[in-house]
């Protein structure tokens, strides 16, 4: 089976250009010579030792858990004092207002009311 392509005018004008192509090599790194053995020294297998015996962990829902103390641990609740409103120095300035202590206590409250009567 045969196949054909038709061409079309436009595809005969455009030219044919070559490009070379650079192969790029990657760098070829040596992997790192082994690091060198030190001397093994066979030691004879005289000595005995004492292992120790780790015990399960694992209990059985007939068993009985023995509990030596129960050590009850006080919780301090750490008190915050309350501080008195007759103490607060600096009045809180509501975005916008500016002024002495006067000016800012009444921009605050119109800004307040003007405020709650918008949203309520």
């Amino acid at each position: 089976m045969a196949y054909t392509t038709n061409m079309s005018d436009d595809e005969e004008d455009i030219p044919e250009t070559e490009q070379e192509i650079e192969e790029i090599k990657p760098d070829e790194k040596k992997a790192p010579p082994p690091p060198v053995l030190e001397e093994i020294e066979v030691v004879e297998d005289d000595e005995e030792i004492e292992e120790t015996v780790i015990e399960s962990t694992e209990t059985n829902e007939d068993e009985e858990v023995v509990i030596d103390e129960i050590e009850e641990v006080e919780i301090v609740e750490e008190v915050i004092e309350d501080v008195p409103f007759s103490i607060i120095e600096d009045v809180p300035v509501y975005p916008g207002c500016k002024g002495n202590k006067k000016a800012l206590r009444d921009c605050l409250s119109k800004s307040v009311q003007k405020f709650v009567s918008r949203k309520f």
